[in-house]
């Protein structure tokens, strides 16, 4: 057995280098997905307390990229309809399934239907294993869609997908604040650890899914190789989110949960997920302008015009680590 010492995003900071922009405001965070361009490279979860049609229209309308979470019927005419108006509305539509065969059904619907989402994200939380690739192979096969994929920890995770047909990898093992699969099973991978390991030799675009705790951490995911950065809990609580808000002890909270919790399905057998409850963010609209100034900002001291040549220009990165 070998023990490999791993760092997460609170473990690194990243080290100023010359700035080559006047301004800020010279700084291009946009980011491509697919034959797509959108204004930043956040996405909020496809998690039911952090997303629904509501919140993802709402992404859609400021040129941001949406994955609607996999908790519905995509065989219901009224899930299609919303799909439709989502693709007439702002040009893509983007959501999500699992590996069941119920979403084997449900593509097929789909495709007879003539509904075609341009975006469709597997979602399991281990998805190193054959009956994602099976169904990776089913969807290329039933709809022309761009498919994402995920969660792996691993190059070898990232490498199987790939030869699986999936078009972009969703990387990370258990960062989510509302997750505790580290702590129930013993299994995690560091963040920034994993995304340079699984950069160094991927041949899709990785979403780096969970762990983001404030704007740097987009940053350092940015500089570590991702693509898009995917958040929970910094994409919650605001007038836009689904879930529920009331009042505790004078303030405003926001109950959120992870996707394997209890709360989801009421079944004991759901011990990956915990309840937090978030204080109330107000507007997103305000957060997503904090996130865009955050980002030019961080594109200056990293010596680049545009957020996505951040891992090319293999910024040195320090790390505090152990130091008292």
């Amino acid at each position: 057995m070998t023990i490999t010492r791993q760092f997460n995003y609170d473990d690194i900071y990243l080290v100023p280098q010359k700035r080559i922009v006047n301004s800020r405001s010279e700084c291009d965070i946009s980011v491509q997905l697919g034959d797509r361009v959108f204004a930043n490279p956040v996405i909020a979860a496809n998690m039911k307390t952090v997303v629904d049609w509501k919140t993802c229209h709402f992404l859609a309308s400021q040129g941001m990229f949406y994955i609607m979470h996999r908790y519905h019927n995509l065989g219901n005419p009224q899930f299609a309809s919303q799909v439709q108006d989502s693709q007439e509305k702002f040009g893509f539509a983007s959501v999500s399934i699992g590996v069941q065969w119920a979403d084997r059904q449900k593509l097929e619907y789909l495709a007879v239907n003539g509904t075609f989402p341009e975006f469709l994200t597997i979602d399991v939380a281990h998805a190193h294993a054959d009956q994602v690739a099976e169904m990776i192979k089913f969807a290329k096969e039933t709809l022309p869609t761009f498919v994402i994929a995920g969660n792996v920890g691993t190059p070898e995770g990232v490498a199987f997908l790939e030869d699986a047909g999936a078009d972009c990898v969703k990387v990370f093992i258990g960062p989510g604040a509302a997750c505790t699969t580290k702590k129930k099973t013993g299994f995690t991978v560091g963040t920034v650890s994993c995304l340079l390991e699984c950069a160094a030799s991927a041949k899709v675009p990785l979403i780096a899914d969970g762990g983001i705790r404030e704007c740097g951490d987009i940053a350092k995911a940015m500089a570590c190789g991702a693509t898009m950065v995917m958040a929970g809990m910094f994409m919650c609580a605001f007038d836009e989110s689904p879930g529920l808000t009331m009042p505790i002890e004078g303030s405003l909270k926001y109950l959120y949960y992870g996707s394997a919790s209890y709360n989801m399905k009421r079944d004991s057998k759901y011990i990956e997920g915990k309840d937090i409850l978030v204080p109330y963010k107000g507007s997103m609209k305000k957060h997503i302008e904090d996130i865009e100034c955050s980002l030019k900002s961080a594109c200056s001291y990293a010596g680049v015009q545009k957020i996505s040549e951040m891992y090319e220009k293999n910024i040195p990165m320090i790390s505090f680590k152990g130091e008292d």
